[in-house]
């Protein structure tokens, strides 16, 4: 039963985690909507180049969070 109740516990972790990342997310990419036209006629670019940017900055910040977690847990580890 203990076992249980720790499963539960990482269970409940994971999908806060979610939560409040998909939360944080949703609210910086509903302001990149906001001063697209702004930003790009200030900079002289076009919209498509500056959405890529955008897009290609959350892949690779989601494939370098694949990694934080197992340099995390060694950190932690170490000591």
């Amino acid at each position: 039963m203990k076992e249980r109740n720790g499963q539960l516990r990482y269970l409940s972790i994971v999908i806060g985690a979610f939560l409040s990342v998909g939360v944080i997310v949703g609210l910086t990419n509903n302001l990149y909507s906001l001063y697209v036209i702004p930003i790009t006629t200030g900079l002289g670019i076009s919209r498509g180049l500056y959405s890529m940017g955008i897009t290609v900055r959350y892949i690779a910040s989601a494939f370098c969070n694949l990694f934080m977690g197992p340099i995390i847990f060694m950190l932690l580890h170490i000591s």
